[in-house]
């Protein structure tokens, strides 16, 4: 019983890097993050994170937020949610999913985090330490979005 979650998280994450893999090659439905975080202590900055949920471009399991930070970085930023419909929250830190990064090209890989919320409307929050394509560490100051995560497709 108690392997259920953590194999249930691995393919969620191996679904999630799949699809943005896909996504990003043919041009998916990317929302950024409506207040980006603010990076200090680092000069180059990081690239503006983005969210995935379902929708007709892609086939993400409902009820699932996928966050992207599109460059090649590594693991650090902490994202917390919490559903406002269903009062559920969590918190999850890029590079602790078992399949992180995922490539964004030849060479790139871009950390993601794969969170399940269920449907509702999320809040979501970035912040924390992360370390950015040039390898400076940058201290983010929390940057917040919001997303309509759809439930499970009505039964047929």
């Amino acid at each position: 019983m108690m392997l259920q979650a953590p194999v249930r998280r691995a393919g969620l994450a191996l679904t999630g890097a799949t699809i943005i893999a896909v996504a990003a090659a043919q041009g998916a439905t990317a929302k950024p993050f409506d207040t980006p975080p603010s990076p200090a202590l680092c000069a180059s900055g990081i690239a503006v994170p983005q969210t995935f949920v379902e929708d007709a471009a892609n086939s993400l399991p409902p009820g699932t937020i996928t966050y992207v930070i599109n460059e090649q970085g590594g693991s650090g930023a902490m994202v917390a949610w919490v559903n406002v419909d269903s009062v559920q929250t969590g918190q999850l830190r890029f590079g602790t999913a078992e399949l992180e990064p995922t490539p964004i090209g030849d060479e790139a890989m871009a950390p993601i985090a794969v969170v399940e919320t269920g449907e509702g409307t999320v809040l979501s929050a970035m912040l924390g330490a992360y370390e950015n394509a040039q390898g400076e560490t940058c201290i983010l100051l929390p940057g917040f979005t919001s997303d309509d995560v759809p439930g499970a497709p009505a039964a047929d």
